[in-house]
């Protein structure tokens, strides 16, 4: 049996409070109709084992738990977040690192397991507590240790609510897929400003569904 990650890592930070809704709507989104469709065309050997994490300076670490790792297949219906779950500042840099340093933390006798897909629910630019987002994606790209290398070879998507100009740009910076997906016309970055509910859950089918075999 083949391993699949999908890694949420939903900014609460007190900017998103206005943005609940399209956060929540997101996640309805790829609950409804993303996971039944990567259950349905997925080949039986591969196992998809889901997470959401929450970041902002107000919580220990700047990470929380939303979601605890489950296989798609047990999830039905995503809890909507409260406009009072989203307050403090960006530490994007500290959500990224935990994900490398779990990454570290399991099993290094992983043969089977899949690239993992990372995806990124933002708004703002990071402006939380060090390590800055720029540090942590440098030395998670230069590093060595089995965590580190698990991220850059995860696919990385970064989906965008309401960004500025300064924040798209460090949301591409985040971004990566293979050139095989690039070929087949997907991006690593995707903004849900405006229409984007059908785009966003075809993109995540295509990423998860294909990125599997790439």
């Amino acid at each position: 049996m083949k391993t699949k990650n999908l890694i949420f890592l939903i900014d609460l930070s007190g900017s998103m409070a206005s943005k609940a809704q399209a956060v929540n709507l997101c996640m309805n989104n790829i609950y409804s109709s993303v996971f039944p469709e990567i259950i349905n065309q997925s080949s039986e050997d591969v196992e998809y084992l889901f997470k959401a994490i929450g970041f902002s300076s107000r919580f220990k670490d700047f990470v929380s738990e939303i979601v605890s790792e489950q296989n798609i297949k047990d999830l039905h219906t995503w809890k909507d977040l409260k406009e009072d779950q989203f307050n403090g500042s960006t530490p994007t840099g500290a959500a990224i690192l935990k994900v490398v340093n779990d990454f570290n933390s399991k099993s290094r006798g992983e043969p089977n397991n899949l690239p993992a897909l990372i995806v990124l629910i933002s708004d703002g630019e990071a402006n939380g507590e060090n390590p800055t987002y720029e540090e942590v994606i440098h030395d998670a790209e230069t590093s060595r240790d089995l965590g580190s290398l698990k991220y850059c070879y995860a696919n990385r998507v970064a989906i965008a609510i309401d960004p500025t100009s300064e924040s798209e740009r460090q949301l591409r910076l985040f971004g990566k897929i293979s050139s095989k997906m690039k070929a087949e016309g997907l991006d690593s970055y995707f903004d849900v400003s405006n229409d984007y509910a059908e785009k966003l859950v075809k993109i995540l089918e295509m990423v998860t569904i294909r990125g599997s075999l790439l």
